[in-house]
């Protein structure tokens, strides 16, 4: 009876975690603890696990219909500096494509809202979002000390003029 029991708990286990792999939280979660335990020294044998591949939360694709209506929207505001109201962008959009749905405007709102290419302003209305420059990971902030340190080291004269070099101080020596 015990192993029957076990063998059900072991596969409702399973089927969680199989669940909890797409879910992009968890895996962050994941991460982050198996960090943690490599700096404070407790997973010395996790630190040379590879993680699980990282797999993007699936996204519905777009219909042609829904990225032509973006697409529109997208050349209505784009060169401007203001926000545009969601009024103004729709009256624009529908004389190209229709939107969609009972609240045709309110709609138009969720699809710019879902949308990585526009930010909204409140009622003042919607910009183009800025294009993202890439990431560039920052040094662990106990590198930061040492760095520090090591500017430390040359002459202040030295360190703010980079044509000057150090010389070496055996007789003959050179540069």
């Amino acid at each position: 009876m015990s192993t029957n029991f076990i063998a059900a708990l072991d596969a409702e286990i399973r089927d969680l975690e199989s669940e909890l792999e797409a879910d992009p939280r968890y895996q962050k979660l994941r991460e982050l603890k198996r960090v943690q335990d490599m700096y404070s020294g407790q997973g010395s044998a996790s630190v040379t696990q590879r993680p699980a591949p990282q797999r993007a939360a699936p996204r519905r694709a777009g219909s042609p219909e829904r990225k032509a209506i973006l697409e529109k929207a997208k050349e209505f505001i784009s060169g401007r500096n203001i926000p545009t109201t969601t009024a103004e962008i729709f009256d624009h959009v529908s004389r190209f494509v229709e939107v969609p749905g009972e609240k045709p405007k309110n709609n138009l709102s969720a699809m710019l809202s879902n949308s990585d290419d526009f930010v909204s302003h409140g009622r003042a209305g919607w910009t183009l979002a800025e294009p993202q420059a890439p990431e560039t990971p920052e040094a662990p902030s106990d590198l930061l000390p040492r760095s520090a340190l090591g500017a430390s080291i040359l002459p202040a004269s030295l360190a703010g003029n980079p044509d000057v070099r150090p010389v070496d101080p055996v007789p003959g020596g050179g540069t």
